[in-house]
């Protein structure tokens, strides 16, 4: 495992639980109301398109009416990934269907590669990860081949993370691409999203926007409507945020 990383993975590996607990009760609210799969894809289609900051109301709608056009066609993984893809799984002769499915998606009006990313994680784990039965939406999702690839959702968080605390002066600002291309040479596609994590510990961890400053915030904790609110548990949290500040601080240090 490459030093630069180490302590950071084994941070994010330790402490896996508390953003685990926030994405269970965030799948509890977004699929678990509905009975069909249908009703949980939309579902949670509306939910991660959500999360962009600005999202082209015009594009989303477009592929939703696309979506209910074809209603009856996605009541299988298999039948959204034609819906996505354009061709059966049984035509994907490499047989990384996680990663044909983000690389299609993406190009799709109204989504873009973060989002994508997000999705297809969500669908992952909601099926493979989560280990309750309430949050499946199709009975035919496959477990992830080794030749496959899954992308870790890069959002302003993560970049600031990167590019302030892991950017060497002498090479590009990291992006979607070269951050997930550098987590795939290191790392297997499982662990790659383990990094998802670092969303919550540098949501919490970060004021501002345009120039972040990097310290403890408890507001923006408080703001997470899916957080344990409990105050020895909020306790714990901020001594570990202040535990991933050290660490990202101390990886300037590496080249």
């Amino acid at each position: 495992m490459n030093i630069k990383f180490n302590k950071l993975f084994l941070f994010l590996q330790e402490n896996h639980s508390y953003n685990k607990e926030l994405q269970i009760k965030f799948a509890l609210n977004s699929v678990s109301p509905y009975d069909t799969s249908f009703d949980k894809l939309v579902a949670l289609l509306y939910d991660t398109l959500n999360t962009q900051s600005q999202p082209n109301i015009d594009n989303i709608a477009s592929f939703m009416q696309e979506l209910h056009d074809n209603k009856n066609s996605v009541h299988s993984f298999s039948g959204f990934f034609k819906f996505i893809v354009g061709k059966e799984i049984e035509d994907i002769k490499n047989n990384d269907l996680f990663n044909q499915l983000f690389l299609n998606l993406k190009t799709k009006k109204g989504w873009g590669p973060k989002t994508s990313a997000l999705l297809v994680k969500n669908i992952y784990n909601y099926h493979h990860n989560f280990q309750n039965n309430i949050f499946r939406i199709w009975e035919d999702v496959p477990k992830l081949n080794k030749s496959d690839t899954l992308f870790l959702p890069v959002d302003a968080v993560i970049l600031a993370i990167f590019n302030d605390k892991l950017l060497i002066d002498s090479k590009p600002k990291y992006n979607f691409n070269n951050i997930n291309k550098r987590l795939q040479e290191l790392f297997l596609n499982t662990d790659v999203l383990l990094f998802d994590d670092l969303w919550f510990w540098g949501f919490i961890t970060q004021k501002g926007s345009s120039k972040r400053k990097f310290e403890w915030n408890k507001n923006k904790y408080w703001m997470i409507k899916e957080s344990n609110k409990d105050s020895t548990v909020v306790n714990q949290i901020k001594t570990k945020a202040e535990e991933f500040l050290k660490i990202i601080e101390s990886m300037e240090q590496y080249e």
